[in-house]
């Protein structure tokens, strides 16, 4: 297994961990500067590398799909919402969710606002009804051809504000509690 590592990520605090831990153990990587959003990988990895897991940004997943690595990275899918909601229905932190075309969307008092697939048009978070309008309308002026990952016809999930006051994110494997961490504490990030 060779792993590729990215670079210019900020903020994670594990990396070096991470690091020290393949080199302690002569496991196989390499480490390269990822182009945001369209996952281009720098230095170029070599075209017979296959069996590769990557750490790093959102955008290495395009990397990983154009080279073809196994398993590359791991995909949470599916990222619908309406498809998730199906599946874990009120086990959902936000299965009140309204969905609707972004110009459809109504958000009469402070609500979250997130695009039903992980497509990054824009980060999730809650809005004022003035702050949404605007921006609403913003986005719905616009032409067809803004070529904007964001338009009128985006599908969003609109949902009440709930308090979150800690975030654990856990890995389960075969069953099993395999490693947790705190992810957020009221507005610290961790």
């Amino acid at each position: 297994m060779h792993w590729i590592l990215q670079s210019n990520l900020f903020n994670e605090t594990a990396y070096g961990v991470l690091l020290d831990t393949l080199e302690k153990f002569g496991l196989p990587h390499s480490v390269h500067r990822v182009v945001p959003f369209v996952g281009e990988i720098d230095p170029p990895v070599a075209p017979e590398t296959q069996n590769v897991v990557c750490m790093g940004s959102y955008s290495l997943r395009h990397a990983a799909r154009t080279y073809g690595w196994t398993p590359g990275v791991f995909d949470l899918g599916p990222y619908d919402f309406t498809v998730q909601l199906e599946h874990w229905g009120g086990h959902m932190l936000n299965a009140d969710s309204r969905v609707s075309a972004f110009k459809d969307a109504v958000v009469g008092k402070a609500a979250f606002v997130r695009p039903i697939h992980d497509s990054k048009a824009f980060a999730g978070k809650v809005f004022d009804p003035d702050e949404f309008n605007e921006w609403q309308g913003k986005v719905c002026a616009l032409g067809a051809g803004d070529r904007s990952s964001l338009n009128r016809d985006t599908l969003v999930q609109v949902c009440p504000v709930k308090p979150i006051y800690n975030e654990y994110r856990f890995w389960i494997v075969r069953g099993e509690i395999v490693c947790a961490s705190l992810y957020k504490q009221g507005d610290s990030v961790y």
